[in-house]
Order: structure tokens, then sequence, then C-alpha cells
């Protein structure tokens, strides 16, 4: 089974919230974040212009900062980034809670500028949801105090690292990788190799 690059990004947070076509820096968005064995899922409610289509506005659950993956299929994905004060409460709720497993579902996408073509395109993500555990001995956190570099709109930062499972009867899952626009991968993550 082929591994894929590893991804190893800091991305733009002031970019991402206020999304600007003269700059060029890569930046990520977390679509979906869900703790489905008794948690509470986190909710879409930041509003930013979409990289792909600056004319159109999408609606995220949280702003990633930092993103990395070794490209093996049961490699940890470490992501790092931020939440509104109501996903912070949701995160900190879940990740501490004993009632709620260590299983996560997540969306994503990271995107990097072509220069060449002129336009963003997404180089690592997945178009569906991701069946991760919190990866062992890593503790998630979140911060309980606003992020000072950006402060409109308020957010908290955060961070957990998740590794991809593929529990029994699930199908297959994937994640997307691109070097470009025009040459586009996808890799089976959650099964041995």
């Amino acid at each position: 089974m082929a591994q894929a690059d590893k991804i190893n990004a800091d991305l733009s947070t002031e970019l991402a919230y206020k999304f600007n076509t003269d700059q060029e820096e890569p930046v990520g968005y977390i679509f979906k974040m869900n703790f489905p064995n008794g948690g509470e899922p986190l909710t879409p409610d930041i509003n930013i212009k979409n990289p792909e289509n600056p004319d159109e506005m999408i609606t995220v659950v949280g702003v990633l900062e930092y993103i990395n993956w070794k490209g093996g299929p049961i490699d940890p994905i470490v992501f790092r980034g931020r939440l509104s004060d109501k996903n912070r409460a949701l995160f900190k709720t879940n990740i501490h809670s004993s009632k709620v497993g260590p299983e996560v579902e997540v969306t994503w996408s990271v995107m990097y500028y072509n220069t060449s073509q002129g336009k963003y395109y997404i180089t690592f993500g997945s178009s569906e949801d991701i069946k991760f555990s919190i990866t062992k001995d890593y503790i998630p956190d979140v911060s309980d105090i606003s992020a000072q570099d950006i402060k409109k709109p308020v957010n908290f930062k955060f961070n957990i690292s998740l590794t991809p499972s593929l529990p029994a009867g699930a199908k297959a899952q994937e994640v997307n990788y691109a070097a470009s626009p025009d040459h586009k991968l996808a890799y089976p993550i959650g099964v041995q190799a």
C-alpha cells in the first residue's frame, strides 16, 4: 500500500478568518467534528469566504492553524486551530466527560494556493466524515482564554491528536491529497498497511 506524502503545515488563521485574494498563504478549516459515542457535535458557526470561490460564504466549525500527518494509514493526525466560544465549551465538555467515548468524526480541508493557476485548491482533507479515536497518551486541550492575536471573531485555541480507526463493518475511508489542482490522489486511512 502506497504511503502519502507527510503533511506538516503551519496555516494562516488571520487569512482564514479574513480571506483576501491578494494573499497566498495556506489555510485550513474543520467542517464537522462529532463525538458520536455520547458526546455533542460541534456546531458550524464561523462564517468565512470560501478560498476556492471567494464570492461564496461557507460556515465552518473551526479554523486550523497547524496540521501534521506522517502519511501512513494509521498514523495520527494532529489538528491545532481555533473554535468559537460555544464550540470551545462543547469541545471541552466532550473531551473531559466520562460519559463520552474516545471516538471522533471529522471532516476538514487544508488549502494551498497554486501560483501558476492563480487559485486555491484542497491539498489535504476529507470529503466525508473520517472516523478517529483520540490518540492514546495525547491530552487534547482548549484554552479558556480567548486568543489575543485575532480578536474578532472571538476565538479559542484548541489541539487534538486523532488516530484513524475503521470500526468492524464500516465502509473504507479515504483522505484526499493533491500536489496541485491537477494532481489528486486518495489514500486509505484507518486500515493496517
